[in-house]
């Protein structure tokens, strides 16, 4: 691959200094996990061409592209783990892939929707986690939801509403998914029941 100055990397505990690293070009960069100081990882693809996601991580010194493949429905938007071992991404098109050996080998997991922008995941525990999303026209509020670590996953809101940008939890039951037009929902006791503030 060519490489390209595209990503700005901290090098300082007090971050007064950015160092340029190199990737590969024409591909947007969307999320970045640090899973430690040696497994870095970032998350995008190429928006003009919608079947291509890249995943790269890092050894310290060196950007390895981990996937740049057509698994999966479109860009990537997110990526997490929930250990050393379990870590989602997701992104266009439905497209929620997984890696269970610590980002080696990815696999594209079916969602209940394939119509829908998938943008943040969170986890409240390795088995339970949330992505949220909207259709391609921010025109409908989505929010799905896995509790056997992301082999399955279910809708708990589909509805006309605009796009949701973010997800997270204070405890296992108390959470947050924010989006356009000032949408702010809430969960009320139970995580899979959400309510607009």
């Amino acid at each position: 691959y060519i490489l390209y100055l595209l990503l700005l990397f901290a090098a300082s505990t007090q971050a007064q200094q950015w160092y340029a690293r190199s990737i590969t070009p024409s591909r947007d960069v969307n999320a970045v996990y640090i899973q430690n100081p040696h497994n870095i990882f970032i998350a995008g693809g190429q928006i003009s061409n919608d079947s291509i996601q890249s995943l790269y991580r890092t050894d310290g010194y060196f950007w390895f592209n981990t996937l740049d493949l057509n698994i999966g429905r479109g860009m990537l938007l997110d990526i997490i783990f929930t250990d050393s071992l379990d870590g989602y991404a997701c992104g266009y098109n439905g497209n929620i892939i997984k890696s269970s050996d610590g980002g080696q080998t990815w696999n594209l997991i079916p969602t209940p929707i394939t119509g829908r922008n998938y943008r943040k995941l969170a986890f409240i525990s390795a088995l339970k986690g949330f992505a949220i999303g909207s259709d391609s026209r921010d025109s409908i509020e989505t929010i799905i939801t896995t509790t056997d670590g992301g082999a399955s996953w279910s809708t708990v809101i589909d509805q006309p509403g605009f796009g949701l940008n973010a997800i997270t939890f204070i405890n296992t039951d108390t959470g947050f998914a924010v989006g356009d037009m000032g949408v702010v929902l809430t969960t009320v006791r139970v995580p899979t029941i959400f309510a607009n503030v």
